[in-house]
C-alpha cells in the first residue's frame, strides 16, 4: 500500500525511488526486497544533483506526488503503482535558490521549507515552518516524526521549537561528485518504522558514535549498503507491505 504519512513507513517498503546511475544502491536495494524506480537526470539542474530525488519529486502522503516539469518517465512509472502524481507550476532552474521548490522536509503535519521558493503545491493543507535553509530535505535525516538528525543549525533549531528532538552533527564525510561534501538527507531512508538504511558506511562519519546513541533512543536499527557513504538525493519510500 502506499505510506500514508511521507518519509514515514509504519511496515517493510517494498518500493522506493532513488537517483539514476546508482546501480550498486539499486543492487543493494533489490537485495533487501525494495524495488527500486530510478529518477532520471534533469537538465535544469546542476549536474552532480541532476537526478536527486529531494530535487525532482515530493511525496505529499498517500497516492500524491508533485514532480518537477518534464519528469515524464517517473510519471509514467509512477502512474503504474498507482500513484496521482501531479507537476508543480514552478519552473526549476539550477542557480539556488530556484532549485529548491521541492527539497522541503514534510514530517506530519509540519512543513520546514524556505517558503518563498518552495512549490505552491506541497504547502497546501499543512503547518508551514519557513527557515532559511533552502535544502531542507536534503539536509535532514528522518528518524521518526518526533525525531531527526542534521548539520544545520537553522533547521535544528526549528525542529525543536516545534516538538522534534534533534542530534546535530559536523558537516563533511559523505560524498557527493562536484561538491566538498553531500548531506545526510541525501544518503538515506526509512526502510520500515525502526530501520535506516544508509547508502554507505555511516561508521566513518566523526558523529558515528552520537547517531548510534540517538537512534537507538528513537527505538530505530541502522544498515549500511556496502561502499562509502554518498548523498544520492535520498532512499524515497513510497510503498509498503499492507498491514
Amino acid at each position: 500500500m502506499h505510506i500514508e504519512n511521507a518519509n514515514l513507513p509504519k511496515r517493510k517498503v517494498l518500493v522506493a525511488l532513488i537517483s539514476s546511475g546508482v546501480e550498486n544502491i539499486r543492487a543493494g536495494l533489490f537485495d533487501l526486497g525494495i524495488t527500486a524506480i530510478e529518477v532520471k537526470p534533469s537538465s535544469k539542474l546542476q549536474k552532480p544533483v541532476s537526478a536527486h530525488a529531494d530535487m525532482l519529486m515530493h511525496h505529499i502522503g498517500g497516492k500524491k506526488i508533485f514532480l518537477a516539469k518534464e519528469q515524464d518517465y517517473l510519471y509514467n512509472e509512477l502512474k503504474k503503482i498507482g500513484f496521482l502524481p501531479e507537476y508543480i507550476e514552478e519552473d526549476l532552474d539550477e542557480n539556488y535558490p530556484f532549485d529548491i521548490a521541492l527539497n522541503a522536509l514534510r514530517i506530519g503535519d509540519k512543513l520546514f521549507c524556505k517558503a518563498g521558493y518552495t512549490a505552491k503545491g506541497i504547502k497546501e493543507n499543512i503547518k508551514v515552518i519557513d527557515i532559511s535553509q533552502g535544502y531542507a530535505k536534503c539536509s535532514t535525516c528522518i528518524i521518526s516524526e518526533k525525531a531527526i538528525i542534521t548539520a544545520d543549525l537553522n533547521i535544528a533549531n526549528a525542529a525543536r521549537q516545534n516538538g522534534i528532538d534533534v542530534l546535530v552533527i559536523s558537516s563533511g564525510g559523505i560524498k557527493l561528485s562536484g561538491y566538498d561534501y553531500g548531506f545526510i538527507g541525501g544518503c538515506c531512508g526509512l526502510i520500515d518504522k525502526n530501520t535506516l538504511l544508509f547508502t554507505g558506511d555511516i561508521s566513518r562519519l566523526a558523529d558515528y558514535q552520537n547517531i548510534v546513541t540517538f537512534t537507538q533512543k528513537h527505538q530505530v536499527i541502522m544498515k549500511c549498503l556496502q561502499g562509502e557513504l554518498v548523498d544520492i538525493g535520498g532512499i524515497i519510500p513510497l510503498v509498503e507491505e499492507n498491514s
